[in-house]
């Protein structure tokens, strides 16, 4: 597995794990992959990147709160004034599609916490799947069969479920 070149690449990307698992959305590193694609420093989100298997690693150790370790604590002056000046010096190669720093990005979205069992991810997940490959039509008649049945109750405008559901129909088309 690649890691990181420098520390503050390092950094990044446990801040920007940390951030999307904390994240209310789920869909948080897709919103921040697109919103980042032409920033080189966030290419450690895209699934061919060669940082990826390391970002992913990071997400894995801090959902087991052993987060932390890409900080290092030994030089913390030398680190907090060569930070400044990568800062300084990179504020313009930082910027977002639509100008937002990294700090911006990594805002927490204005959208309540959904909270899935496994069972409501899987039926959740099989069926954005099917419905990105067969179309909308195909949703229509999966919620006609399965109506009544609490299941497939995100098929549903109005579930506070289906925000999600329609954003991994999305993730898979």
């Amino acid at each position: 597995m690649a890691i990181p070149q420098t520390q503050r690449i390092a950094n990044l990307i446990e801040k920007t794990a940390t951030f999307i698992n904390s994240s209310a959305n789920s869909q948080t590193e897709v919103l921040i992959r697109s919103k980042q694609s032409s920033n080189p420093d966030f290419g450690f989100l895209m699934r061919d990147h060669s940082l990826y298997p390391y970002f992913q690693h990071v997400r894995s150790l801090l959902k087991m709160g052993l987060g932390g370790y890409a900080s290092d604590d030994s030089n913390s002056d030398a680190d907090e004034s060569e930070s400044k000046q990568d800062n300084e010096s990179n504020d313009s190669d930082v910027q977002g599609k639509e100008g937002d720093s990294n700090a911006d990005i990594l805002k927490e979205p204005d959208v309540e916490r959904v909270d899935l069992t496994d069972e409501e991810a899987n039926v959740i997940e099989k069926t954005a799947k099917f419905v990105a490959k067969n179309g909308s039509k195909f949703e229509d008649v999966v919620r006609e069969r399965n109506q009544g049945n609490s299941r497939f109750d995100f098929l549903i405008p109005s579930n506070p479920l289906n925000r999600y559901y329609k954003m991994r129909v999305l993730f898979y088309s």
